[in-house]
């Protein structure tokens, strides 16, 4: 019925039509050499243009192109951060957080520091204790607590960053096209004037998880050494996706398909939300981060561990899936303060779903 747990993509978001029309345009227009040209190192000039365009139009972000690098997906992009940074270095990531994200560096070969979170984001005492020299942050909508990291925080992570020659904050921005309500803070990488912060996200949450394409912002110093060591690397996103998802950029319909996006999530959510506080547990429920990005989180007061536990079991005997914030804990023990706490991506939720899975999440509470 419903998967609140972030692990489905959702089913009929893919702009099927306007993606078929850009592939053929491709294929009538392009040439063998320019499609060519697209598996070099960085990917094709043509869409890192078309990003480097967006990111100013969106983010604010005046990039250069040669800066831009193109993976498919982020995993990729983790492999190449992690050859340009070097294996010596310990990474730190947020606590709770993304478990792949954690597993993914430490098969890369390198050490992995959980850093707790606080009320404003990453926690300064504890990533000075980490002695980590990388920080892979998301301060625009943090997965899975939602914690949106306000300004005063932003300049502390980067003062950290120029404490020590060598430190750098890897800004994961993955859902920042699907904020709510107004604009998001600017993104760090604009306002690093030290060339430390290096900004990553991919088109996943945006053209769904079978859209295998991400890309990095590198500060121009790493773009250079990109060029200079790492330049016999073949790009990982094939030619002809490449040059389409720059076409699709550059007419305007990826736009357009972002805000239709954002519009049908904003329904579902409002719908969620309405139908979670006309249950008869609406009284011990409580909503956290709602217009940060495409989930929320859910507060069960009064719930202690067993019956975060049962919920989740009672739940998903009637087919809604739940996910507590305390199975995101990356450290030897979850904090006390996660439960109770439920994510509750609602992306892949199907609108006509919403109101009965609503009714199950308020009876199991009761």
């Amino acid at each position: 019925m419903a998967d609140f747990s972030g692990a489905t993509a959702g089913e009929g978001l893919f702009p099927y039509a306007a993606w078929a029309r850009t592939i053929r345009r491709v294929l009538a227009d392009e040439s063998e050499r320019t499609l060519l040209a697209a598996s070099g190192p960085r990917g094709s000039l043509a869409l890192r243009r078309a990003i480097a365009d967006h990111l100013r139009g969106f983010r604010g972000m005046v990039v250069d192109p040669a800066q831009i690098v193109v993976g498919a997906g982020a995993q990729a992009l983790y492999h190449l951060l992690v050859l340009l940074l070097g294996r010596s270095r310990r990474f730190a990531v947020e606590d709770p957080g993304y478990p792949r994200l954690a597993a993914t560096y430490r098969a890369e070969g390198v050490s992995v520091a959980p850093v707790a979170l606080d009320a404003e984001g990453p926690s300064l005492s504890a990533l000075r204790a980490s002695g980590a020299s990388v920080l892979h942050c998301m301060p625009s909508h943090q997965f899975p607590t939602g914690l949106v990291t306000p300004a005063p925080r932003r300049y502390e992570l980067l003062a950290w960053a120029v404490e020590e020659p060598g430190r750098y904050l890897v800004e994961d921005d993955y859902d920042c096209e699907f904020r709510m309500a107004g604009r998001p803070l600017p993104s760090l990488q604009s306002i690093d004037g030290a060339e430390r912060v290096i900004y990553l996200n991919t088109f996943t949450k945006s053209l769904g998880a079978a859209f295998r394409i991400g890309y990095m912002v590198l500060p121009p110093h790493l773009a250079r050494a990109f060029a200079r060591d790492l330049g016999f690397h073949a790009c990982t996103v094939g030619a002809l996706e490449q040059a389409a998802l720059a076409r699709f950029i550059e007419s305007g319909d990826y736009e357009r398909h972002v805000n239709r996006t954002r519009a049908r999530s904003r329904r579902v959510r409002d719908a969620l939300l309405d139908a979670l506080r006309a249950t008869p547990a609406a009284d011990r429920l409580a909503f956290e981060h709602v217009d940060a990005g495409l989930h929320f989180v859910l507060h069960v007061r009064g719930m202690d561990a067993r019956g975060q536990e049962d919920l989740v079991a009672r739940a998903l005997s009637r087919s809604v899936r739940m996910a507590p914030l305390a199975s995101y804990a990356l450290g030897s023990a979850a904090d006390p303060s996660l439960t109770g706490r439920f994510l509750m991506a609602y992306g892949s939720v199907q609108e006509q779903n919403v109101a009965a899975a609503a009714r199950v999440i308020g009876d199991e509470c009761g």
